[in-house]
């Protein structure tokens, strides 16, 4: 009796999800599908879009392209109201992979909106948001504001504080751009406290993944305990928030200077998304990997899996940094400035504004450090000082903070006063938020400024705390520049 087995698989669903065993949902509505009626073609719809569904819960593999056949099967029917309930459920909780977009899943999407109608609803509210967050990889950052604007102002005037949550939680990662900062930051708040509101773990789980994430792009991390603490204790339920618990963990760890541990929470997080069948395991685990590894001196240990990255992600240019960082660190400068030389030749235009740029800005900022390049650091310092206030991270890693980097790229252009005050700011930001390993790499900083005043015993003094506290957290790249700057002073004493 297919009726009673679709009857059966609801319910094992709904009992399934509530003891955290959403494999038995899995297997239910397959027994379901494979009894029921081939006539039946409504049934067999909803019962692909109940099987996706639990498949992506369970983090089964196939749950994208079932839905992806309910949406097909749907628009056939003409059933609007099972391709919107396709639609809506393809998506991870984010992006579906870093730095590509899933045309399928925007063409479905799309689809949806033209069935969901021009009228304000909640299935239209979360139409445009879910299709915002599935444009994030794409360049044109304007059409992904306007889609979050009409998606925000339509969940407000239903005054229906789930679906409002619903929306913020994909909006505010979708717009995650340097301009949109402050907006964001507003409305994870409110998204948070709906959620604590709400009571509904899942969402509870991923409001808390947005709040730290958004503190950790505003060089805040002193203040994530209260959202850490609560994703902790949700992260299980659903597989985005599992997987990204670790890497945010890393990141934090990283910040601290626990380098090793910052490691470990890597590679748990990699284990984490390839048993959940992520996409992008292996590229978000290098991009948070090689900036460890940058902080240890070691980067160029992983060239030949960076050459790799950047060959398979042409559109995360950061890559391109990153393997330009680890040729510099190994003596391949000429290689390295090949890297640069274009971006600089396009005024650093080659790097979409999106998600990833401030990072990606920051990343070359180092390069230019690491090549004494004075038109790339005049052009990246003009580029960035509008955002000293934030962070160079992405949503899974982070290179530094954005007010240490123009301290670094102003002594590369030779402006030593502004050099002085930036290398204050930077100083008093890590110190209050203790940032250790950004701590540690001002150090050099200051010394490079002394070293270019002629205060050459303060210079030493300064290069040899850097000595002290790079030995002590693990950065000998720190430390190698560090005795290559004391043998400089060492040498003009001479």
């Amino acid at each position: 009796d297919a009726v009673k087995i679709t009857e059966w698989a609801r319910r094992a669903g709904d009992e399934a999800r509530a003891q955290l065993a959403p494999e038995d949902a899995v297997r239910w509505y397959r027994v379901a599908l494979d009894r029921a009626d081939p006539a039946d073609q409504s049934a067999r719809v909803r019962l692909l879009i109940a099987l996706g569904d639990s498949q992506r819960w369970a983090a089964a593999e196939g749950w994208r392209e079932t839905l992806l056949d309910a949406a097909k099967l749907a628009e056939a029917l003409d059933d609007k109201e099972s391709l919107i309930q396709a639609a809506l459920a393809n998506n991870r909780g984010g992006t579906s992979r870093s730095g590509v977009t899933d045309a399928e899943r925007v063409a479905v999407l799309e689809k949806a909106l033209v069935a969901a109608g021009p009228d304000v609803s909640a299935e239209r509210a979360q139409l445009l948001a879910t299709l915002c967050i599935e444009l994030s990889q794409s360049t044109d950052w304007e059409h992904r504001v306007g889609l979050a604007d009409e998606a925000v102002a339509c969940a407000r005037h239903l005054d229906d504080p789930v679906i409002l949550a619903r929306v913020l939680m994909l909006t505010s990662e979708a717009i995650r751009l340097p301009h949109t900062y402050e907006r964001r930051l507003a409305e994870t708040d409110e998204l948070f406290a709906i959620a604590k509101r709400v009571g509904d773990p899942v969402l509870l789980g991923i409001a808390a993944l947005r709040q730290t994430r958004m503190l950790i792009e505003g060089a805040r991390t002193d203040e994530v305990s209260d959202a850490m603490a609560v994703l902790r204790d949700v992260a299980d339920l659903h597989p985005y928030t599992r997987w990204n618990l670790p890497v945010l963990e890393a990141v934090l760890a990283h910040v601290a200077g626990e380098l090793e541990t910052a490691t470990a929470y890597c590679e748990t997080a990699l284990r984490i998304a390839r048993a959940d069948g992520q996409p992008d395991a292996g590229a978000i685990y290098m991009a948070e990997l090689a900036m460890i590894r940058y902080d240890q001196g070691s980067l160029h240990e992983l060239e030949p899996q960076l050459a790799a990255v950047v060959a398979d992600n042409p559109r995360v240019t950061g890559f391109r940094g990153l393997l330009a960082l680890a040729w510099c660190e190994c003596g391949r400068l000429d290689d390295a400035r090949g890297l640069l030389q274009p971006s600089v030749d396009s005024s650093f235009s080659d790097h979409a504004y999106g998600q990833n740029w401030l990072s990606t800005m920051t990343i070359f900022a180092a390069v230019c450090r690491d090549l004494d390049h004075v038109e790339g650091a005049q052009m990246l310092y003009d580029i960035l000082s509008p955002w000293r206030a934030l962070a160079g991270a992405s949503p899974v890693s982070i290179i530094g903070f954005v007010q240490p980097t123009l301290a670094d790229l102003a002594i590369v252009s030779g402006d030593l006063e502004r050099a002085a005050q930036d290398t204050r700011d930077a100083i008093t930001l890590e110190e209050r938020i203790g940032a250790r390993t950004a701590r540690v790499r001002t150090s050099l900083a200051c010394a490079s400024l002394l070293m270019a005043r002629g205060e050459d015993r303060e210079a030493r003094a300064e290069l040899e705390s850097a000595q002290a506290q790079s030995a002590a957290l693990g950065m000998q790249g720190v430390h190698r520049r560090a005795s290559a700057m004391i043998s400089t002073l060492a040498a003009r004493r001479s």
